[in-house]
């Protein structure tokens, strides 16, 4: 196993990481609310990822496990970094073919579930609240978030449960909660959670991960800001029509599929390695 300490973290406590940071955003929400005003995604999100911090930390000091444990050190490997740039592209590639090959598949069974897919590839509010260029958004986007959702998915709540069951129960079941968060990208998401909980396994780092997942949402962020012409364009565009066009998608799919596939397979199996 990659971390001799797991038995301390079956006793950390997970139930509070999904409750704190409910009460806190709906009690930003309700205090917009209660002055007159909507609500405001912003200081909800932050609020959110606040108390999801607290609530992280505090698990952890109720098992008696400091933070410094669980970020680990600077991967000692320089060859990582490499990979880690490389697979953001390769990544992102996957992500937005898989939320395609999901569209594509429904137009056939379910056509208002692939209409909304299709919907979600112009997303208006991120446009809206990015183009204005606020610092606060940006930090949260490609630096609080990553830093916070990596800290809680990978450090807290892989490890918690690789040491309640197995290594691959904790890399599924962590990577299954960290894509339900992630709608409506949620098969590219869970992949990318597993890549990320293998990752961190590999690397025993958390530094690794939240450099990838950081550089993974500024490329999110910046391909949704500068893909504005291209959904105007796909906006009128009908489910036959959407139906077409799937040469280049499939190719893509595949070839970055096969790249993940091989790069998952590798972290696996130096993941599984007896630690020295």
């Amino acid at each position: 196993m990659p971390f001799p300490d797991n038995e301390k973290f079956a006793r950390v406590r997970v139930a509070r990481l999904w409750i704190w940071p409910l009460v806190g955003s709906l009690g930003v929400g309700l205090g917009f609310v209660a002055a007159g005003a909507p609500p405001k995604f912003l200081p909800i999100a932050y609020a959110a990822y606040g108390f999801f911090l607290l609530a992280a930390l505090w698990s952890l000091r109720s098992a008696d496990i400091a933070p410094a444990e669980v970020f680990g050190r600077p991967p000692g490997d320089v060859t990582v970094w490499p990979t880690v740039i490389m697979m953001v592209p390769v990544m992102f590639c996957f992500a937005a073919m898989s939320l395609w090959a999901t569209a594509f598949a429904a137009s056939w069974i379910a056509p208002d579930i692939a209409q909304y897919l299709l919907e979600q590839q112009d997303d208006d509010e991120l446009r809206q609240l990015t183009q204005g260029g606020s610092p606060l958004l940006i930090m949260f986007i490609v630096v609080i978030g990553p830093v916070i959702e990596e800290f809680v998915f990978r450090g807290i709540v892989l490890r918690r449960w690789m040491a309640k069951s197995t290594l691959w129960r904790g890399v599924i079941g962590s990577s299954i909660i960290f894509a339900i968060l992630h709608p409506p990208f949620w098969l590219g998401a869970l992949v990318v959670g597993v890549f990320l909980a293998m990752l961190y396994l590999v690397t025993r780092s958390l530094y690794a991960p939240i450099a990838f997942h950081a550089m993974y949402n500024g490329l999110v962020t910046w391909a949704t800001l500068g893909a504005s012409q291209l959904t105007e364009d796909q906006k009128d565009q009908t489910l036959a029509e959407f139906r077409t066009e799937w040469m280049a998608e499939t190719a893509l799919l595949i070839v970055s599929g096969w790249i993940v596939y091989r790069v998952i397979q590798r972290f696996a199996r130096v993941a599984q390695q007896p630690v020295p």
